[in-house]
């Protein structure tokens, strides 16, 4: 686990193997001990990008555990939860909603209504269903666990941040363009006030705001959240240069929507052609995913770039 949460994957896949080996030694082969295990290499597996073998690891975990546990125990919405993700992963949204239903389902039997791990599972049943295209429904489940976060947490936390950004982007889809950036900059600033100045995740909350501007043709305030977002990018010590490199994609396809074709070019003249082959080709669209699946506890559920 120590080497899992340095990103030391290797040696970590080489400690999962060696541990596994000695279980399966002393342990039977439903041992509930055993699903403990396949959870972690999972989630390793997911961490690497290796989704189907992660998704065969959290299947044999719900395997073993339904021998043990009733249809109502936490590890069983642990599993179903894990499930999801991968899922997800794999871009099997349909499969991922309905394992997320799952959880909540078993979830809602075990849990106050009002308890923070609902409302991870209704944020992440949102971001399934804005996937798949359901608007409605996801406007739905995001405001569900938003009610539930403003009821169990300062209105300042990260979380609430992560919400109002999911909101923003329905109401983007939506074409209610002055409603999305009324909930994305209401996301930034509490993002501004509980990150720190460097974090990762404030460059994703100006990303958001900068392709939804883009969306709405303010191309001036589109480069102006973008230029914050590669600022702290450039700032992240050992930050990815594929995350820089995304940056300038994306301030040349504001330049391009704006027809200063020029300023376009010179964007993408940075970014090396090594650098080039690596970023989606459609990196410069006008694109604003929700941000990732979240995590919440035991619970292992996975913003856009």
């Amino acid at each position: 686990a120590v080497y899992n949460s340095m990103a030391q994957y290797e040696k970590a896949w080489e400690f999962f193997e060696k541990s596994l080996k000695i279980e399966y030694e002393i342990f039977v082969e439903d041992d509930p001990r055993l699903a403990t295990s396949y959870d972690s290499i999972g989630k390793l597996c997911i961490h690497i990008g290796n989704f189907e073998t992660a998704l065969r690891y959290f299947e044999k975990a719900l395997n073993i555990r339904k021998k043990h546990f009733p249809e109502t125990h936490s590890v069983i919405a642990t599993s179903y939860n894990n499930i999801a993700l991968a899922y997800q992963d794999l871009s099997d949204y349909n499969k991922a909603f309905e394992f997320y239903n799952k959880t909540l389902e078993t979830d809602q039997q075990i849990l106050p209504e009002n308890h923070p791990h609902l409302a991870t599972t209704y944020n992440n049943l949102s971001t399934v269903s804005i996937y798949l295209g359901n608007y409605e429904e996801a406007l739905d489940y995001a405001l569900k666990s938003l009610e539930i976060r403003r009821n169990a947490i300062p209105e300042n936390h990260p979380d609430i941040a992560h919400n109002l950004t999911n909101i923003g982007y329905i109401y983007f889809k939506r074409k209610d363009y002055e409603t999305a950036e009324k909930y994305c900059c209401q996301s930034l600033e509490i993002a501004k006030k509980s990150l720190p100045v460097n974090h990762p995740d404030l460059a994703k909350y100006y990303n958001s705001l900068s392709v939804m501007y883009q969306g709405i043709g303010d191309f001036a305030k589109a480069l102006k959240m973008s230029e914050e977002a590669l600022k702290i990018k450039r700032n992240i010590i050992n930050g990815n240069p594929l995350d820089i490199a995304l940056s300038l994609v994306n301030q040349g396809g504001i330049y391009t929507s704006a027809k200063e074709y020029e300023k376009s070019s010179k964007k993408y003249e940075i970014v090396s052609p090594d650098m080039m082959c690596h970023i989606p080709h459609n990196a410069a669209t006008i694109t604003m995913p929700p941000l990732p699946i979240q995590s919440s506890g035991e619970k292992m559920a996975g913003l856009n770039s």
